[in-house]
């Protein structure tokens, strides 16, 4: 007799400083599912909820990291004087980032630079 336990985790567990509430299948002692635990956009270590709130804290050529989610926003509007880059599509790991991130909505440049990589504006 062969036992099966599906288990669904009823907290958060962590994987690299990330929290994930994952499905675990007992059986085979791998992880079936996990839905992503982290904010969305993050510069190095430090992570946000949004696009504007890490363009706001982010140094002249920082990299803003967004995960490949769609941002509905009326308007994202970069206004200071400073030259960033914006990759989009990361998983939730931020170690790959194979997708697009989309901002439904509108960018608006008005200062400094930005060099976008994997970005969908609708």
């Amino acid at each position: 007799m062969q036992l099966s336990i599906h288990l669904v985790c009823p907290i958060p567990v962590e994987f690299d400083n990330l929290y994930s509430h994952c499905t675990i299948d007992i059986s085979n002692n791998l992880f079936d599912s996990c839905l992503c635990g982290a904010q969305p956009v993050k510069i190095g270590s430090t992570y946000f909820d949004t696009l504007p709130s890490a363009y706001i804290k982010a140094l002249s050529g920082d990299t803003i990291q967004a995960q490949a989610v769609t941002f509905s926003e009326d308007v994202v509007t970069f206004d200071l004087n400073k030259n960033i880059f914006l990759w989009g599509g990361y998983n939730c790991f931020y170690d790959d980032n194979p997708d697009y991130t989309t901002i439904d909505g509108a960018l608006i440049i008005t200062k400094g630079t930005v060099t976008v990589e994997k970005l969908i504006i609708k």
